[in-house]
């Protein structure tokens, strides 16, 4: 992972990310956030859900292609 925060701070920023985002935000914009790729945040993400702190809360419509999951802070 190429974020550039040792691992404990990388879920501290990633959640930061989602509560600057109004406390739910799709991948793309926890990235933008950053300033990192969408790809550079799986790992935390995944960890971050494995841990119950966030939620898959929904998938929202898509103007084409796949449609993007939304992630709440639990």
């Amino acid at each position: 992972m190429n974020l550039p925060f040792p691992r404990g701070e990388r879920a501290a920023a990633v959640l930061h990310a989602v509560r600057v985002q109004g406390g739910s935000a799709n991948r793309t914009e926890i990235a933008n956030t950053l300033g990192v790729a969408r790809a550079t945040l799986s790992d935390t993400i995944a960890e971050l859900e494995e841990l119950g702190l966030i939620i898959q809360a929904s998938i929202t419509s898509s103007t084409g292609g796949r449609p993007p999951q939304v992630f709440h802070i639990n």
